[in-house]
């Protein structure tokens, strides 16, 4: 629990740290990419200090683009 409690004020001085100068020029789009990231990026470190297994961005590409592929295949043969 403290280590989580650890990664999420880590998380937060980062965010702060990086967008200060985005929202002393006000710019929105940026803020809210960073902040994005930064969740991401936190969210990925949480479940992997619990051990959870986190599948591979590669499987969801593949079960993504597979019919396509099938389409194609049976169009160019």
């Amino acid at each position: 629990m403290i280590k989580i409690i650890v990664m999420i004020c880590g998380g937060y001085l980062f965010f702060f740290w990086e967008v200060r100068h985005y929202l002393e020029q006000r710019k929105w789009y940026e803020v809210f990419i960073v902040f994005l990231l930064v969740s991401t990026g936190l969210m990925l470190c949480i479940l992997l200090s619990k051990n959870m297994t986190i599948p591979s961005p590669l499987s969801w590409i593949i079960t993504l683009y597979r019919p396509i592929a099938n389409v194609m295949e049976n169009i160019l043969s």
